[in-house]
């Protein structure tokens, strides 16, 4: 009898176990997947791997070939000056990222210093147009006084002036940053996965400065807005139908060479008011210069109850299969808010493989 007790009393211990096991293994809390655009490159995953020494003794500043007037010129305006001048860059960086920048945005400048801007190290400025509110200006100025990273031009900050900006940018790092081997444009709700960009650039063949680069989101075929509303063109401004190939304006890499031809050519270009089409459509299409593609692709990533981030990256239902460079992408879509930049920066500093 008391050896059947036991058995019993054994039995019924085990079976609560396995029940309290099963159950246990059902609350085990589950992450929440989040969706996020992103583009990417297979070229460029595949400098990640490359380690290869190079010798860069071709990659040297470009000497400005630009008459004297040339400074206080930007296209057809013949009185610029920058009203805020950032000091020049120092040495020769790898990157210089500019930034563009609506003057109300404070916010989302301050969420890239802290996020995917905190590690370019002085190769970082926000670039703006001039503004109405006096308020406003003593503002940016006080920012600027801060982090001294904000350059604006004596243009109006609108957005048919658009292209003054995206060519001021150009004009800039030409005479304040000669040195830099590739320049990047962004745009301020765009994150940026510079820890894989400054590897990929400052690794073997990319070290010395790759020539003829443009690297971006490519749209192609698109036609022109004749429609009234805000992207309306009409046939004066621009006479085909049709776009040239350009890039989406929200991340666009530049070797140095690309940036100085593209520049040289826009100030004798008459103006075009849509500047992602302008300066890397119909001037990218004069220099013969193509366009290398970043694709997009759905990154998916799992975020626990307690807002750890899961590493074991996951494919996303119902999208075609997920290249190997996703968990190195580039650049993501525009419209990112600021709990975006954020997550997408923890999960790049926790995640991202860095070969």
């Amino acid at each position: 009898m008391r050896r059947r007790q036991v058995i019993v009393i054994v039995v019924a211990v085990v079976f609560a176990v396995g029940v309290w096991a099963y159950f246990s293994r059902l609350s085990v809390p589950r992450g929440t997947m989040r969706r996020f655009e992103v583009h990417g490159s297979a070229e460029f995953y595949s400098l990640l791997l490359d380690n290869s020494p190079a010798n860069c003794s071709t990659g040297q500043p470009y000497k400005m070939d630009m008459p004297a007037s040339d400074h206080n010129v930007l296209v057809d305006i013949h009185n610029f000056k920058f009203q805020m001048n950032p000091p020049p860059c120092q040495g020769q960086p790898v990157l210089f990222a500019l930034v563009h920048s609506a003057p109300n945005n404070t916010e989302k400048r301050l969420q890239i210093r802290k996020t995917w801007g905190s590690i370019l190290q002085g190769s970082l400025l926000f670039v703006l147009g001039e503004v109405d509110s006096p308020l406003l200006q003593v503002l940016l100025e006080s920012e600027n006084d801060r982090y001294h990273d904000l350059l604006q031009g004596s243009f109006k900050d609108t957005y048919r002036n658009m292209t003054y900006k995206h060519i001021m940018a150009l004009k800039w790092v030409l005479y304040y940053c000669p040195g830099v081997r590739y320049v990047l444009k962004a745009d301020d709700d765009t994150f940026v996965n510079t820890p894989v960009l400054m590897r990929a650039l400052a690794q073997g063949r990319p070290r010395c400065g790759m020539k003829k680069l443009i690297l971006c989101r490519v749209w192609r075929g698109v036609k022109v807005e004749r429609k009234r509303n805000k992207w309306t063109v009409t046939q004066k401004e621009f006479h085909d139908n049709v776009y040239p190939d350009y890039c989406s304006g929200t991340a666009i890499l530049y070797s140095q060479d690309v940036v100085y031809a593209l520049y040289r050519k826009a100030q004798v270009t008459p103006y075009f008011w849509v500047d992602d089409v302008h300066v890397t459509g119909t001037l990218v299409k004069n220099l013969n210069v193509t366009h290398q593609p970043a694709l997009p692709v759905t990154l998916g990533i799992t975020f626990m109850p307690n807002n750890t981030i899961m590493c074991n990256h996951r494919k996303v239902r119902n999208m075609p299969d997920t290249p190997p460079w996703v968990q190195s992408f580039l650049f993501s879509r525009h419209n990112m808010t600021a709990s975006d930049m954020e997550s997408l920066w923890r999960y790049v500093n926790k995640c991202t493989v860095l070969h």
